[in-house]
C-alpha cells in the first residue's frame, strides 16, 4: 500500500513522526510505504513548455510508484497488487493518475480520502501567468520582454527560501488561496507529459482506465479553512467587511463566469447556506463549515462517483464508499483554531488520518481496548481488506455503487450504500451502512456551477 500525503501541494510529511505506519504494519498483512515529493513551487511552477514543465511533483509520485513496483519485490511485496491511496491533496493525486494513464500499470487499486480531481482547487488555468508574477515578486527585471526560457534561467537563480517566500504575495487575502500551486493542463505533447486534458474533460467522458475505487469523505472538510477565520475575531471582522468579495473568492468559480455572474452566484449561496444573512457569527459558523464543504469536498465526490458509474463497468471496476463520522478523544479542530474554543462541530478535514496513521508528535496513543483503538483498527482493517481483494470488510460490505443509485437519489436524497464509522452510545463505536446523502445541496451547485 502506497500513500501520498495531503497538505495542499505546498506542505505535508513522510515522517514518521506524523505517518507512523505502525497501524498498518502491525497487522502483518501489507508493506506500507511512504514517499516524499516536490511541494509548492519547486512541484508545479510551469512556464507550461519544456522550459519549466508542469506536475513535477505529480512525475516525482510516478518515479516512487515506478521503484516501488521494479523493486518491492525485494522486500518481500506484490508488485502486481499496489494499491495507491492518500488523502486530501494526497487523494487528489491519486485519483489524476488514475485519469491521466500516465501511470498506468505500476498500482491496480487505488483509495481516496477527502479529495477527488475535480476539487475546485485541482487544476491551475493559468500557469505561465503565475511564473510571471512570482518573477516580479522576485524582483526579477523587464519580465514580460523574457523569453520562457530566459524566465526559467532567472527563477532558478532565485535562492530557495527567496521563492517560497515569494509565493505569499500570490495571495488575496491572509492565506487564501491556501493551495497556490497547482496541477497544469499539459499543453506539450512530450512523452512524459502528465495531464493533457482537463480532468472535468475526463471524467464525463470516461476517457481513461478505471481501477477497483475505495472513496470516502467526512462532515467537516471545509474546517481547514473556516476555523482558523472562526477563530481570529480580526479575520472574522475583516471577512464581514467584505463579505461578498472574500465569500466569492473563497468559492473558486470557474474563470466562465464574469464579474456580475459571480456576484448573482454568490447571492444564491447566501440564500442556501446563510439564509441571507452576510455575517460570521456563531449563528452561522455551522453554515459557513458546510458551505466550504460541500463547494470544496462534497460536491465534487458526488459528482466524480455519479460520472464514475455512469461512464464504468463497476461490475469489473467497482467503487465503494465510506464515512468516517466517529468523533475521539483526538481532532484536528484544536490545531486548525490555535486551542482557541470555537464550539463543536463534530469529525472535521484529517480527523481520520488519526486513526490511519500514528502522529506521536501530535497525538498521544490510543488506551488499550478504547472505543478509538477499536476504531482505528476497522478503519486500518477496512483498507486492507479491499487493498488485498478489492472489497470493504466482508462482514460489513456495502452493495457497490451503480447508476441506479444515482436515477433515484434526489427523490431518496440518497447515494450507494456506504460504509460509516460512527459513535455508539456516549463513549462507543460502531459501523453501520448508510446511504443518505444531502443530493440537494449536491444539485444545487450543479445548477449553480452550470455543470451537466
Amino acid at each position: 500500500m502506497v500513500y501520498i500525503h495531503g497538505g495542499g501541494w505546498f506542505s505535508g510529511t513522510a515522517n514518521p513522526s506524523l505517518q507512523g505506519p505502525e497501524y498498518f504494519m502491525a497487522t502483518g498483512e501489507v508493506i506500507l510505504v511512504v514517499f516524499a515529493y516536490r511541494l509548492g513551487p519547486f512541484g508545479f511552477l510551469s512556464t507550461d513548455d519544456a522550459n519549466m514543465p508542469g506536475n513535477l511533483a505529480l512525475k516525482d509520485q510516478k518515479l516512487a510508484f515506478r521503484w516501488i513496483h521494479e523493486n518491492i519485490a525485494a522486500f518481500g511485496g506484490a508488485p502486481e497488487l499496489v494499491t495507491v491511496f492518500g488523502q486530501s491533496a494526497g487523494a487528489i493525486s491519486a485519483h489524476l493518475h488514475v485519469l491521466s494513464g500516465n501511470s498506468e500499470g505500476l498500482f491496480h487499486k487505488f483509495i481516496t480520502m477527502s479529495g477527488t480531481a475535480n476539487v475546485p482547487f485541482a487544476i491551475n488555468d493559468k500557469p505561465l501567468q503565475q511564473v510571471l508574477d512570482m518573477a516580479r515578486f522576485c524582483n526579477i527585471s523587464n519580465v514580460d520582454e523574457l523569453s520562457t526560457a530566459e524566465l526559467a534561467r532567472a527563477l532558478r537563480a532565485v535562492s530557495a527560501y527567496d521563492l517560497v517566500s515569494a509565493g505569499d504575495n500570490l495571495k488575496y487575502w491572509d492565506v487564501d488561496p491556501m493551495t497556490n500551486f497547482r496541477p497544469i493542463v499539459e499543453k506539450s505533447a512530450a512523452r512524459d507529459a502528465f495531464l493533457t486534458e482537463h480532468p472535468l474533460k475526463l471524467l464525463n467522458e470516461g476517457k481513461y482506465k478505471p481501477l477497483p475505487w475505495l472513496a470516502g469523505a467526512v462532515p467537516g472538510e471545509g474546517a481547514v479553512r473556516v476555523f482558523s477565520i472562526l477563530a481570529n475575531a480580526t479575520l472574522r471582522r475583516q471577512f464581514n467587511e467584505k463579505f461578498y468579495e472574500l465569500l466569492g473568492k473563497l468559492l473558486e468559480f470557474p474563470e466562465k463566469f464574469n464579474r456580475t455572474q459571480v456576484t448573482e452566484k454568490t447571492q444564491q449561496v447566501i440564500d442556501e447556506y446563510f439564509g441571507g444573512q452576510t455575517v460570521l457569527n456563531n449563528d452561522t459558523a455551522r453554515d459557513f463549515l458546510e458551505c466550504i464543504s460541500d463547494r470544496g469536498f462534497h460536491h465534487p465526490y458526488y459528482n466524480a462517483i455519479r460520472t464514475y458509474v455512469n461512464t464504468m463497468d463497476v461490475k469489473k471496476y467497482p467503487v465503494y464508499l465510506y464515512k468516517f463520522n466517529y468523533e475521539g478523544h483526538h481532532g484536528f479542530t484544536n490545531l486548525y483554531t490555535s486551542n482557541v474554543n470555537i464550539g463543536k462541530f463534530g469529525v472535521v478535514h484529517c480527523d481520520d488520518l488519526i486513526y490511519a496513521f500514528r502522529a506521536p508528535l501530535v497525538f498521544g496513543d490510543f488506551e488499550p481496548g478504547s472505543s478509538d483503538a477499536a476504531a482505528s483498527k476497522l478503519f486500518v482493517d477496512n483498507f486492507i481488506s479491499f487493498a488485498k481483494y478489492g472489497k470493504p470488510l466482508s462482514e460489513f460490505t456495502p452493495r457497490p455503487c451503480n447508476a441506479t443509485a444515482f436515477a433515484t437519489s434526489a427523490e431518496s436524497q440518497s447515494i450507494c450504500d456506504y460504509l460509516e464509522f460512527m459513535h455508539y452510545g456516549t463513549d462507543g463505536f460502531t459501523i453501520g451502512i448508510n446511504n443518505k446523502f444531502n443530493v440537494r445541496r449536491a444539485e444545487f451547485w450543479n445548477k449553480i456551477l452550470e455543470i451537466f
